[in-house]
């Protein structure tokens, strides 16, 4: 009988050693807005790993509710973790850092929202991975050589810079033009428009407005130049193709992921963010016939839409 209780107790006493602190991680939310794209990352953080969700605070939009439900989080609810969900949680996190680590999701660029200055934040962004950009350009075929890519150096600029070393070891070359505001993107396609073979539209707010979206598509038309957008929209717009993010929800689920490696005990200093790895390819065949292209079978076969 004592052999049996001392059986059982070693057996309870290896269960609690091997069980891993993630397993039991204390997890508050702080959400941008009741949005179904971030509920969406919010099901997908839940399903990546066994985290206990303490408590959602939704923003709804506003940066000052937002700080405030960060002070509360810090001083009432002690997570382990804090999972900010959207650019505006993020903003909040990045205005006043938090000593509790915090992993985000559901931002375009972060590098530019939280700087170098920040050390215990790292997430999953919506960016797609320039290796993919450079890809399809790459797919098009050797007439296009020199990507033309206007971008405001304060948001963009880390990404432009990957997406250089990305095209030179690909063979390919990134002409590039830098802007402060969206009036300057008329100039900058003027300055390079004889030294390009197509163009990127990178995921930059400065050139995302509808009417400069436009703009490009006039110019993309007029030279007989292949546009890449960076949403199923633009291809509808008109762009020859177009790369997004495919899921909300993965995107969550790799938050979840980061959040798992943080907990078990790795700095979120030391875990890289992440880039979309499920991703949304639209052809615009009716573009293509406009310019004069045929899209090769290796760019249609990954194709998630095709406009005809």
């Amino acid at each position: 009988m004592r052999k049996r209780l001392i059986f059982a107790l070693a057996l309870v006493l290896s269960l609690a050693v091997m069980a891993s602190p993630a397993a039991a991680a204390r997890v508050a939310v702080l959400l941008s807005a009741k949005v179904p794209e971030y509920e969406e990352a919010l099901k997908g953080f839940k399903e990546a790993a066994p985290h206990e969700i303490v408590s959602v605070f939704d923003m709804d939009g506003d940066l000052d509710r937002g700080r405030k439900h960060l002070a509360e989080i810090e001083a009432k609810v002690k997570p382990d973790l804090i999972f900010a969900v959207g650019i505006w949680a993020l903003q909040v996190v990045a205005s006043r850092p938090s000593p509790i680590p915090v992993v985000y999701a559901m931002v375009l660029n972060p590098p530019s929202v939280i700087g170098a200055q920040i050390k215990n934040v790292t997430g999953a962004s919506m960016n797609v991975p320039v290796e993919q950009s450079m890809r399809l350009f790459k797919q098009l075929g050797p007439q296009v050589k020199r990507i033309g890519v206007i971008f405001n150096p304060a948001k963009t600029g880390y990404l432009v810079k990957r997406a250089q070393v990305v095209a030179r070891e690909d063979g390919l070359e990134l002409v590039t033009r830098e802007i402060s505001s969206a009036k300057e993107v008329i100039g900058a396609l003027e300055a390079i428009q004889d030294g390009i073979d197509a163009l990127w539209i990178v995921p930059d707010e400065t050139t995302l407005s509808q009417a400069v979206v436009q703009q490009m598509l006039l110019f993309s038309y007029r030279r007989r130049l292949p546009l890449l957008g960076l949403s199923d929209r633009h291809a509808q717009m008109g762009a020859l193709f177009s790369l997004s993010f495919a899921s909300g929800e993965d995107i969550g689920r790799q938050a979840g992921e980061l959040a798992q490696t943080i907990l078990t005990g790795r700095a979120a200093a030391d875990v890289p963010y992440t880039s979309a790895r499920k991703l949304f390819l639209s052809v615009n065949l009716k573009t293509a016939q406009k310019l004069g292209l045929e899209i090769p079978q290796a760019i249609l076969g990954r194709a998630t839409n095709v406009i005809q």
